[in-house]
């Protein structure tokens, strides 16, 4: 698993196994109010969940699992 956060667009992004965009076939977005955030599930032509975006991510996720996450650019 890789994690990845974009403190200017306020994106976190969970890798659950090493992909390249081309390989997403289909996204389910979900938007949680009460937790926060929101989420877009990606997976692969097999249903397989290859990872996890979360827009607004800071709301949606703990500051410590940020803290720990790689900076993207």
């Amino acid at each position: 698993m890789r994690v990845t956060v974009n403190r200017a667009t306020n994106t976190a992004h969970i890798r659950l196994t090493e992909y390249e965009d081309g390989d997403v076939a289909r996204w389910r977005g979900l938007a949680d109010h009460e937790i926060g955030g929101e989420f877009v599930f990606e997976f692969d032509k097999g249903g397989r969940l290859l990872g996890i975006e979360v827009k607004f991510a800071a709301e949606g996720l703990p500051p410590d699992f940020l803290d720990d996450a790689e900076r993207e650019p």
